[in-house]
């Protein structure tokens, strides 16, 4: 595999950074994850060069961004990687030509920004592979509450590229309309966000690959969708609501 041929395919956003102090520091920390400490996580290579985060949310379905598999005809998945550049004893890969997008996935308006790739049998479950609950359609707002954002996405603006290792950070839900005091109209009810602003320095949105999961509670609350364009100061991340779209994922999922 020529790693060198492979991007990734994040969407930024301007946003209103004259509020960024209001909301002040929400984020706990970011690190490297311990290493298959996140059994859930998956890595999503579209088409041999767009690279993506993704969920194992069944033994057989993954889900993703929309915006990742939008020109997709094939995705070969890594589960139970810490380093997807490498090959690990702990890794199972698979390769996938069955990509379902939202049917409503809009890449102007950034809504329904949600897809599911079926894997061609169940994997094995163990410690190290094992999927994550979807939030239910009846959960609440989520605000103030904190979710665990993984992924191998940038580090900061001064290295861009994937990282290594897995990262992970700790990040605070907001409510939808103090999405929109950043986001505007791109901020959808059927969107969640999080604050990503600590002080002087950014912890959050920089470290999650598009598609990654954010989980809170055992069950995953959220994909991720765009960010701000300027990294390095913060600002929010938004997230396609899996809770919105529960009923869609189980239409598949549990057919």
């Amino acid at each position: 595999m020529d790693w060198s041929r492979v991007k990734d395919k994040n969407i930024y956003i301007d946003v209103n950074i004259s509020k960024m102090n209001e909301i002040g520091a929400r984020i706990i920390g970011g690190k490297e994850a311990d290493p298959n400490s996140v059994p859930y996580m998956a890595a999503v290579l579209v088409n041999g060069n767009v690279f993506c985060g993704g969920s194992l949310i069944t033994r057989s379905w993954v889900l993703t961004a929309a915006h990742c598999t939008e020109e997709g005809s094939y995705a070969r998945i890594i589960l139970g990687a810490h380093r997807p550049l490498q090959i690990e004893s702990t890794q199972i890969t698979v390769t996938s030509n069955n990509i379902i997008n939202h049917p409503r996935w809009d890449s102007t308006r950034l809504i329904h920004d949600i897809a599911l790739i079926k894997l061609p049998s169940q994997v094995p479950d163990s410690s190290i592979i094992h999927p994550i609950p979807i939030a239910p359609a009846n959960s609440g707002s989520f605000a103030g509450v904190t979710g665990l954002l993984t992924g191998w996405g940038y580090t900061s603006d001064q290295t861009p590229g994937l990282s290594e290792t897995l990262q992970q950070v700790y990040l605070q839900f907001i409510s939808v309309e103090e999405c929109r005091e950043y986001a505007g109209i791109l901020a959808h009810e059927t969107n969640i966000c999080t604050s990503g602003f600590n002080g002087n320095q950014n912890v959050g949105s920089c470290f999650g690959d598009s598609g990654s999961p954010i989980v809170a509670d055992g069950v995953q609350v959220g994909v991720v969708s765009f960010g701000s364009r300027q990294c390095a100061l913060g600002s929010i991340t938004s997230y396609a609501r899996v809770s919105s779209y529960a009923d869609w994922i189980e239409s598949y999922t549990q057919s």
